[in-house]
């Protein structure tokens, strides 16, 4: 039996589930969904190794320097960060959603860009 098919693994849970984008912990609807940014940084780090853009190492700075932020409202006893912190980060984004996808190899692998 797979860990994630086991009785009382997420299912009923009414909390948060931290995860990384794998298909099966989607189908858990009992409990709210955050995406661990220690695997977009490294999503990141592995398109700026692939693709040599600018966008993912601004990201992954703003995601590093979110976390900063995150740590010391904390210390100062703040709930959350003010909205302007929040949506620092749009402009990284959008370059790395208007880049033209990866080339893709016949046998389906992504060919590594070159620089």
């Amino acid at each position: 039996m797979k860990p994630w098919t086991r009785p009382g693994f997420c299912p009923t849970s009414k909390g948060v589930a931290v995860h990384d984008h794998w298909a099966p912990y989607w189908r858990y609807t009992g409990c709210e969904h955050v995406l661990c940014n220690a695997h977009h940084l490294r999503e990141l780090n592995y398109s700026d190794e692939l693709t040599g853009h600018l966008w993912p190492r601004l990201l992954r700075e703003s995601l590093l320097q979110a976390n900063e932020a995150v740590a010391q409202a904390k210390e100062q006893g703040l709930t959350h960060l003010p909205r302007d912190q929040i949506l620092a980060y749009p402009h990284e984004i959008m370059q790395g959603s208007q880049r033209r996808t990866l080339p893709v190899s016949s046998s389906g692998s992504v060919v590594r860009c070159h620089r």
